[in-house]
């Protein structure tokens, strides 16, 4: 069984030759459930994306917000 650390340590490999020498390593039995691990590391990682993304998106509208504020209450006291 492949373990996520086994995992970690093919991510290690860089460059498509390097992941397929050491994917062939693998037994043919835990190429599944290496897939099967991988794939759901990958959703785990899309969804933290998403949440920061989401997150990231927020914080940017309010500085703008704020921003924007700022701005005008310069145009204001320069128009006193």
């Amino acid at each position: 069984m492949v373990t996520r650390e086994d995992l970690m340590e093919l991510l290690k490999n860089k460059g498509q030759e390097a992941v397929g020498t050491a994917v062939a390593k693998l037994p043919a039995e835990d190429v599944r459930s290496a897939l099967m691990l991988m794939v759901m590391m990958y959703q785990k990682s899309d969804e933290i994306n998403n949440q920061l993304s989401s997150r990231d998106k927020e914080r940017i509208a309010e500085l703008e917000a704020e921003l924007e504020n700022a701005h005008a209450k310069i145009r204001e006291l320069k128009h006193k």
